[in-house]
């Protein structure tokens, strides 16, 4: 796969003991790998903690006159993108992003499925964090 497309692993790596906590994450794209913190907080999931190595597509392109990745990868005339890009340990597009949310949600259900830790979250509690997660996917479509 490519950068702008990588293939993407994700899953939680530890327990979630509130709808507003954060969990500790490892996601894969392609070969490169990272922890991060998937965080619950307000009304909103967000990912935090990607390495330097990584650009995400809300960074702003030094030297650009305040384009950000998504700019670049938009506006087919900036030749100089793919190459960048190419040049990264990971790019994080839009659409990797909410793919990384959507796997760390299918992780969560089977926590939440998981006799162990099945009643950490009341039911509500439970639907609460997975709507997070649902509200950050859409907001990135």
């Amino acid at each position: 796969m490519s950068l702008i497309s990588p293939n993407v692993t994700a899953f939680t790596l530890s327990v979630l003991l509130h709808e507003n906590d954060s969990v500790f994450c490892y996601v894969i794209l392609d070969n490169e790998t990272c922890n991060l913190t998937l965080r619950l907080e307000n009304d909103k999931a967000r990912l935090a903690g990607y390495p330097n190595s990584w650009k995400t597509w809300d960074e702003k392109i030094l030297g650009s006159e305040g384009l950000t990745y998504q700019d670049a990868e938009n506006d087919g005339s900036i030749d100089s993108f793919i190459d960048e890009i190419e040049a990264m340990d990971a790019y994080v597009s839009r659409e990797t992003e909410a793919e990384i949310f959507k796997k760390l949600k299918e992780s969560l259900k089977k926590q939440f499925e998981d006799e162990m830790f099945a009643n950490q979250l009341t039911e509500s509690q439970k639907q609460i964090a997975l709507s997070k997660i649902d509200l950050a996917i859409k907001n990135l479509a």
